[in-house]
């Protein structure tokens, strides 16, 4: 089961990830808007994702503490863009996202495909 944390400052975003990816079988997903970098440290903590879905509108000094979160083996980073469509993954890979299925794509992949 893949563990995903999505990290959105916008309800509208959030909600149509959470209810994407919610769909698939083997997902596990929960949404936070962390009030600070503490914050995101300690649920990233509790929950043990495999994935974090990153809003790019957030701060970017909470990205750069997931991103060096992302020195853990299993985690992933997705950072999302409301309004150009398109994902980063952490491994300096970018790719435009035709339809919702692309992000679920994004989220099965391995991180040494990645």
């Amino acid at each position: 089961m893949k563990r995903v944390l999505v990290i959105c400052s916008e309800l509208v975003l959030s909600a149509g990830i959470e209810r994407l990816l919610a769909r698939e079988m083997d997902f596990s997903v929960i949404t936070i808007a962390p009030a600070d970098v503490t914050a995101i440290k300690e649920e990233v903590e509790r929950f043990q994702p495999n994935v974090v879905i990153w809003d790019e509108n957030r701060p970017f000094s909470e990205l750069t503490t997931v991103l060096n979160l992302a020195r853990y083996p299993e985690l992933r980073v997705l950072v999302v863009n409301l309004h150009d469509n398109r994902v980063h993954v952490y491994a300096k890979q970018e790719f435009l996202l035709n339809q919702g299925t692309d992000l679920v794509e994004a989220v099965r992949l391995s991180p040494s495909i990645s």
